[in-house]
């Protein structure tokens, strides 16, 4: 039987057009968001992440690159989590984006089945009302269950793309990378 605030719980998400949430899903958002802001600060304290000019993604490679004045600095692999919509303030998960690559959308695949696992509704439904804090959440949840290194939002007019990163590294040090002639 559920309590009276399960009931307002559930009650407040549809007035929201958000799937309901269960006090349980609400603990796994919780570790997730503190586990995620820990793995964050090594990724600020080990390679700056947040500090550099630009950042480009390619989807065909599946890595993000930042760099500044030009100059690659680091790179990650990434896997899509979802993107928030500013016009229409719904968060769309990645594995429901037939844009994305699916190589690219494994993890957030991972994400859905726990969700069917569990019953947690906000994992399985592929669209819904939302704003930023949402998406950090989806996001926090994505990275923890997959063991990201780090998360990262690819902000745009239209709203918000959200990534998981693994695999940082330093763009000097990827297999790939040639510095320009000017830097060498």
């Amino acid at each position: 039987m559920l309590s009276l605030r399960e009931w307002q719980i559930r009650i407040t998400a549809l007035f929201r057009g958000q799937p309901r949430q269960s006090a349980e899903f609400r603990e796994l958002v919780e570790r997730a968001c503190e586990w995620t802001n820990g793995r964050q600060a090594t990724l600020k304290r080990q390679f700056n992440i947040g500090e550099y000019e630009r950042y480009d993604w390619y989807q065909e490679r599946g890595i993000i690159i930042f760099s500044t004045a030009g100059n690659p600095q680091v790179v990650a692999n990434i896997q899509f989590v979802g993107s928030l919509s500013n016009r229409t303030q719904t968060w769309l998960w990645a594995w429901a984006n037939s844009t994305l690559d699916e190589q690219l959308t494994l993890h957030s695949r991972q994400v859905q089945q726990t969700g069917k696992e569990r019953g947690f509704d906000k994992l399985t439904t592929a669209k819904w009302r939302a704003d930023e804090a949402d998406g950090w959440e989806m996001t926090s949840v994505q990275a923890m269950l997959t063991t990201a290194q780090g998360v990262y939002r690819s902000p745009k007019s239209s709203g918000s793309s959200f990534v998981t990163l693994q695999n940082v590294r330093r763009a000097a040090d990827d297999e790939w990378y040639e510095p320009a002639p000017d830097a060498r």
